[in-house]
């Protein structure tokens, strides 16, 4: 059975399946030969997410810049007005001002200047734009410890979201492996580096808490960490502690009060720290 809920998929090649609405191109599935279909509230999104790029009459834009533009999503599309904005190195994100109709992953998404001269297209995803079709107030989060946020595949990914929320608990390699244990050939400074690529458009996450070798308020471990927040300036710090009973029954948590007299210097710099925990 090739109908499906909410989306109707039929072969490229078949025809003759009656619907009895009228239905659209969602998505093209070209490596299996088939379009997937649905209706015309199903088909309209906000946002793009473009991969392929091919930029000419000027040259490609550098991650975080953003182009005023017509962009359009098929053959007979008019063009709407967008903001293009370049992700990380192989990604744009156009943001439309109304929601546009039938920006069909697979399909092709052209690029113009105010003069409709072309200055590029690419091919859409899927991320934003499933997103958009089905709950679009809705945000998407993504927790990681950020080991892996050096692969090219993995930080695109990451870039997408709407809040790539990323850990770091201590300032140095040795009492990362005191507190979190991460799988052999972890390198903080590897993270650090990957981290600097999203240019502060990350939410990072740090728990503070106490045990017999570790501690977040001693100066070695806050000092290091207030080092490493200065130079990645994230948009946000989410601070939290120890909320729920763990293996290890030495450790200890931290109130709001005694987690907030901790980074108030950063926040008397402008940072924006949210703070989680017992008061």
């Amino acid at each position: 059975d090739l109908l499906g809920l909410n989306e109707e998929i039929v072969n490229v090649n078949g025809g003759g399946i009656a619907f009895g609405h009228p239905v659209y191109v969602k998505k093209l599935l070209a490596d299996r030969n088939e379009v997937v279909l649905g209706t015309l509230e199903e088909i309209r999104c906000k946002a793009i997410i473009c991969r392929d790029l091919n930029f000419m009459s000027i040259p490609e834009p550098s991650p975080g810049q953003k182009i005023p533009c017509q962009v359009k999503v098929r053959y007979r599309h008019a063009g709407q007005p967008a903001l293009l904005e370049k992700i990380g190195e192989y990604r744009v994100r156009i943001t439309f001002e109304e929601p546009v109709r039938s920006a069909a992953p697979g399909q092709s998404a052209v690029f113009y200047d105010e003069n409709d001269c072309v200055i590029g297209g690419g091919i859409i995803e899927d991320t934003v734009f499933l997103r958009d079709a089905y709950y679009p107030k809705a945000k998407v989060s993504v927790l990681s410890n950020a080991t892996r946020a050096h692969v090219p595949e993995v930080f695109e990914a990451l870039r997408k979201v709407d809040n790539p929320i990323l850990k770091i608990d201590a300032p140095t390699d040795a009492l990362v492996a005191k507190i979190n244990q991460p799988a052999p050939g972890y390198s903080l400074d590897r993270v650090i580096e990957a981290l600097e690529r999203f240019e502060g458009n990350f939410v990072l996450q740090t728990m503070f808490l106490k045990s017999k070798d570790f501690e977040s308020s001693s100066k070695e471990v806050l000092d290091g960490w207030m080092r490493i927040v200065r130079q990645l300036k994230p948009r946000e710090i989410m601070v939290y502690t120890i909320d729920r009973p763990t293996p290890e029954k030495a450790l200890e948590a931290f109130t709001v009060e005694q987690m907030k007299a901790l980074v108030q210097p950063l926040i008397d710099e402008g940072f924006n720290i949210d703070i989680k925990g017992k008061e």
